[in-house]
This record gives C-alpha cells, sequence and structure tokens, in this order.
C-alpha cells in the first residue's frame, strides 16, 4: 500500500549454505527488528523429539544448541524462502526439528526447534501470562499490517543473472 517506512543503510551479504555454497541475501538496516528473546534451555525438548523416532540416523545426527536467545539481528522475509530450515520430523504436540539452510555461526550446529514444549512454558510467566503473550504478538503484527515491512530497493539477482 501507500505505507512509508524509514530503515537505514542497505545491505547485502553473502552468508554460506550448509551445502557449500554462498547465497545473495539484500536488508534494510533498522535500528531494531525486535526486543530481545529471553534465554531459552532447548535440550529437554531436543531430547524429546529425538527419541520419538530414535531409529532415523538422519535425525539423530541434527545437533541443535542448548540454549538459545538474545538480540535479533536478522530476520529474513518471504522472498528468500528457499533458505527457510526444513521440517525433518515433528511430534503431535506441534513442536517440530528443522534442518537449518543457511549455515550458522558455529558450525557445530545444524537445526533448529519451533513449536511448543512444556519446556518452554515459563516464557508466559516472565511477560505476565499467556493472553498478554498473545497480545503483545498481535500488536506485534497490526504494526507491521499498518505500517508495513520495508520494501528491499530492488529485486534479489537470480542465478543465472549471477552467472
Amino acid at each position: 500500500g501507500d505505507t512509508t517506512v524509514w530503515g537505514g543503510d542497505e545491505w547485502a551479504c553473502q552468508p554460506m549454505t550448509t551445502r557449500g555454497h554462498r547465497e545473495i541475501l539484500v536488508g534494510l538496516c533498522v535500528p531494531k527488528i525486535t526486543t530481545s528473546f529471553p534465554y531459552v534451555n532447548l535440550k529437554e525438548a531436543t531430547d524429546e523429539i529425538k527419541k520419538s523416532w530414535s531409529e532415523n540416523e538422519d535425525l539423530q545426527k541434527l545437533t541443535v544448541p542448548d540454549y538459545v536467545g538474545g538480540e535479533c539481528h536478522v530476520l529474513l522475509g518471504i522472498q528468500y524462502a528457499a533458505h527457510f530450515p526444513r521440517l525433518v520430523h515433528s511430534l503431535e504436540s506441534g513442536l517440530g526439528i528443522y534442518e537449518v539452510k543457511l549455515q550458522p555461526n558455529s558450525p557445530c550446529y545444524t537445526a533448529a526447534l519451533a513449536g511448543p514444549h512444556h519446556s518452554f512454558n515459563f516464557l508466559a510467566g516472565k511477560v505476565g501470562n499467556v493472553a498478554y503473550l498473545l497480545q503483545r504478538f498481535k500488536e506485534g503484527i497490526s504494526y507491521w499490517r499498518t505500517n508495513g515491512a520495508p520494501a528491499p530497493k530492488c529485486v534479489s539477482l537470480t542465478e543465472e543473472e549471477i552467472r
């Protein structure tokens, strides 16, 4: 729509994929993407999802950090969906383990977790209660609907255009 979002410099970077190739990502600098995330222990959730399919060797080889949290430095938009992590396995509860496609800072990690797990319940207590937490999420979505996301000044190049 006719929404103006002010951002800073436009950046391009070439992160390494887990297959050993470099990809060009173009983004816009903003002072802060989101508030810092509380640190979360993922060990119990990782153990549970791996135990649920112990005979799957590919699943057992995936590694997830014991703890995650802190500042968010990058938010990939839908135009980079090809780089989103790939679902490997999920539980009935919705907890899933995803193989990452972009190389993280530490090459020893190959996966990410997403979804609900009882060991994550303390997060709601940090912000008050579940209703308040959901309200804050809804406010964030409403903000982006009203103000829009910053649009890149150019469209990313295809592999054919790079060659």
